[in-house]
């Protein structure tokens, strides 16, 4: 089968809720732009010391939880 008709006989499974929320989704995939073409022009511009420390920074701040921020 091709990609069309898996994708068809998919959508007959599914009932009018999810077929209009995979209608949204379908949609906004068609009005996304491909930003990998603007953003490849900063690739190696952040020094890898750099990017540890954000790594180490974002785990060690996801990793807390301040319940009494809201």
């Amino acid at each position: 089968m091709n990609t069309d008709t898996l994708i068809l006989n998919i959508i007959h499974q599914l009932n009018e809720i999810q077929k209009i929320k995979l209608l949204d989704f379908m949609q906004a995939m068609l009005h996304t732009t491909k930003p990998t073409k603007n953003l490849l022009q900063f690739a190696g511009s952040i020094e890898a010391d750099e990017l540890k420390l954000m790594s180490n920074a974002i785990v060690a701040d996801c990793n807390n939880i301040d319940e009494n921020e809201w």
